[in-house]
């Protein structure tokens, strides 16, 4: 062979080689990072980049976040304050592969996840981190059907308050049959509740704020969907409550409460953040989605993350909440929580694949009814995880009568219970929560009834046991099953291992050291069990 005809081979065994690795190759990384939230300062313990790009760490209420968007591979490094001599990364279960150099830990991301970054050596702050797909699909500016809400006079600056144009926005998707009423990025201020119409999509881009300011709010609540159909709040935007400053709103998000029903709503990928009293209230919808959101509703007014009443059908899945006390309530409108529903017949509702921190006080999951009979019923808390939690699990029928009926918490892990993981009660435990003048009138005890915790770790036990407590013969607790559940790194055959109390009127309690494994409600069924 002729050395122009070996240059010639070489030539071709090099561009299948170049074409080999370009195929081989991953394909390019894109990452967008989500900007500061006007308000909010940067945090003064950790900075981060994910594939070279800085991504802001915005402080709040004691603790911080950092929120961005990424295709392919993201390579994150944060960057703490002093040497990284200790640290965790939450959730433990099903783990992210990480390790700490020096002053910074690094961890890759090959698909969504929602992190939390605590016990970095002795620092108190924890550090959020959100990182989502790319949005699919958005809609876009001149597209039909999709309206400016500067359009209609919204100010993005902040300094003109925008409440009516983001409602005359609204208004007109409305009056043209459907559509998305667009936020661009920017600074929206509002003084009045914002109302969602029938068939209308408000979505907010990435970098769009809707901050409150005191004024006057329908029902105190910042954005109101009442009585009305096939509703969507959609994008990477924030809804701030600014409650932690006092501004004059209650909850941040309402859904279906007041004096009308809503079928069809869907709470897809934005932040609801700092609200005064309660994130987001669901009460009598029915076909409701809440995906991808996050809820960091610290404030110091004891804030809830999601509240329910009279729901059917509702879904939670891919969401964070923290929350300063219970990250879910279902049924907790007593008194001035009250939605005015006549009864809380909630029949169905699955929380799962979502992360879970309180700050204060209560649980991860309440039931916790006060409207009105006649069930609570067909709760699936699955694959989910919880940071840290004051207390557990909790089935409260003491005030209604409204009975609680099954409810299954499977496949799931809470890596720090502070005071207790399980209590059930039937009897009077909310003289000190106002009685009846509030909503609380306990002498109408319900029923508590085939609860089930499958393949559930807490890893640790709290500094209290937990209590199962019935009222009387039928205001009573009954068929209450623990599969291989683990309280503090030892399989619970027994209550005493599982640090709980049996006390009057509960029958039935089962432990087995075997995971069920089997499929759980995630639709209503209407049926009662007796």
């Amino acid at each position: 062979m002729t050395s122009n005809k070996w240059g010639a081979v070489t030539k071709i065994i090099g561009f299948i080689q170049v074409v080999g690795l370009c195929l081989a190759a991953p394909s390019l990384a894109e990452v967008v990072a989500y900007p500061q939230v006007p308000g909010l300062s940067s945090s003064p313990t950790y900075s981060m980049t994910v594939n070279g790009t800085p991504v802001p760490v915005q402080s709040y209420s004691g603790n911080s976040f950092a929120w961005f968007a990424f295709s392919g591979t993201a390579n994150v490094v944060v960057t703490v304050n002093a040497s990284v001599s200790t640290y965790t990364l939450s959730p433990l279960r099903n783990a992210t592969s990480s390790f700490k150099s020096g002053a910074t830990v690094n961890f890759s991301l090959s698909v969504p996840r929602k992190l939390a970054l605590h016990k970095v050596n002795a620092i108190a702050e924890k550090l959020f981190i959100f990182g989502d797909a790319l949005e699919s699909s958005p809609p876009i500016l001149g597209s039909a059907g999709v309206l400016n809400v500067q359009t209609y006079g919204a100010d993005p600056t902040g300094s003109a308050v925008s409440t009516t144009a983001i409602n005359n926005c609204i208004t007109a998707v409305n009056v043209a049959g459907g559509g998305v009423c667009f936020v661009p990025a920017g600074l929206y201020t509002s003084n009045a509740a914002i109302l969602l119409k029938a068939n209308a999509n408000l979505y907010l881009a990435p970098g769009a704020v809707i901050k409150n300011l005191a004024g006057s709010y329908t029902n105190r609540v910042t954005v109101h969907i009442n009585a009305q159909n096939n509703v969507t709040i959609s994008g990477r935007g924030v809804f701030y409550g600014n409650g932690t400053n006092g501004a004059n709103s209650f909850h941040l998000m309402e859904v279906g409460a007041a004096s009308g029903a809503v079928d069809s709503f869907t709470l897809r990928d934005v932040m609801l953040l700092d609200s005064q009293s309660t994130g987001l209230v669901v009460g009598q919808a029915s076909n409701a989605t809440v995906e991808n959101v996050k809820i960091l509703s610290g404030s110091p007014s004891l804030s809830d993350g999601i509240d329910t009443d009279a729901v059917t059908n509702l879904l939670v899945t891919r969401c964070f909440i923290w929350s300063s006390d219970d990250n879910l309530a279902p049924g907790g409108g007593a008194g001035q929580f009250k939605y005015n529903a006549t009864d809380d017949k909630t029949d169905g509702y699955t929380i799962t694949q979502s992360l879970f921190y309180h700050t204060r006080t209560g649980h991860i999951l309440s039931v916790i009814p006060h409207i009105g009979p006649p069930y609570i019923q067909n709760i699936l808390f699955e694959n989910n995880d919880s940071i840290s939690v004051a207390d557990g699990f909790a089935m409260l029928a003491a005030a209604g009568p409204v009975d609680i009926n099954h409810v299954i918490i499977r496949n799931s892990r809470v890596e720090e219970v502070r005071r207790l993981a399980i209590e059930m009660y039937s009897v009077d435990f909310m003289t000190g929560w106002g009685g009846c003048a509030n909503g609380f009138c306990s002498s109408d005890s319900g029923k508590i009834r085939s609860i089930t915790f499958d393949n559930v770790i807490f890893d640790t036990a709290g500094t209290t046991d937990g209590q199962l407590v019935g009222r009387s013969a039928t205001q009573n607790i009954d068929t209450i099953t623990f599969n291989a559940v683990s309280v503090a790194g030892t399989l619970a055959t027994n209550a005493a291992m599982a640090h709980l109390n049996i006390g009057d009127f509960v029958s039935n309690v089962i432990f087995t050291n075997v995971a069920s494994g089997t499929v759980g409600p995630s639709a209503p069924v209407n049926l009662q069990i007796p």
